[in-house]
């Protein structure tokens, strides 16, 4: 059985950790931080990942590579492009193709992680020179696939963990700005 002066410690320690949580609930309720994320710094982080080769089949490979961001401010997303070179493997020698791919993505951010993502990639245009037409479809499907789930992956910035207002409270994305060329995403409670 518990002392009557361990079952008082036990109390109020449990009080002031309650307490600790909820004055700092209090003050970091509706403050906002802003961090800012430049074009530099996506382009970056997407060079430090290409390329990158994907396979379909034994018979498709493609391989990424070049990666460019684009900020585009009137819509808040990025325009990702990215060069392709195709080599299919049939009956007869293999056959190469070139071409490229353009995306257009949001911003997301993983608390877990604290780092910022490209999300929602939307192909908005992927061009092949010479690609038989039988196998045009199917090529630009897996194509537009597979770097949609590669670019995903990749993160574009990490708050660093000196910052000690965002290690003490669970933040989420609120805002995501692109003005003078740099990304603003706002994060708070």
């Amino acid at each position: 059985m518990l002392s009557t002066t361990l079952k008082r410690t036990i109390l109020i320690t449990g009080l002031a950790i309650v307490l600790v949580l909820a004055g700092a609930l209090y003050y970091f309720h509706g403050r906002e931080f802003d961090v800012t994320i430049t074009q530099q710094q996506i382009d970056d982080a997407l060079a430090a990942h290409f390329p990158v080769t994907k396979t379909n089949l034994l018979i498709l490979h493609v391989t990424y590579s070049n990666p460019h961001a684009t900020l585009l401010p009137e819509s808040g997303r990025s325009e990702v492009g990215v060069d392709a070179e195709l080599e299919f493997k049939l009956r007869e020698q293999p056959k190469k193709f070139t071409g490229s791919a353009v995306m257009t993505t949001g911003l997301s951010y993983r608390y877990e992680t604290k780092q910022f993502f490209l999300a929602d990639p939307k192909v908005s245009k992927s061009t092949f020179q010479g690609v038989p037409q039988q196998y045009l479809d199917k090529t630009t499907n897996f194509v537009s696939a597979a770097v949609r789930e590669h670019v995903q992956k990749i993160p574009v910035y990490t708050i660093k963990p000196k910052d000690v207002k965002t290690k003490v409270v669970r933040l989420i994305l609120k805002d995501v700005q692109i003005k003078d060329g740099v990304i603003h995403a706002k994060l708070g409670i």
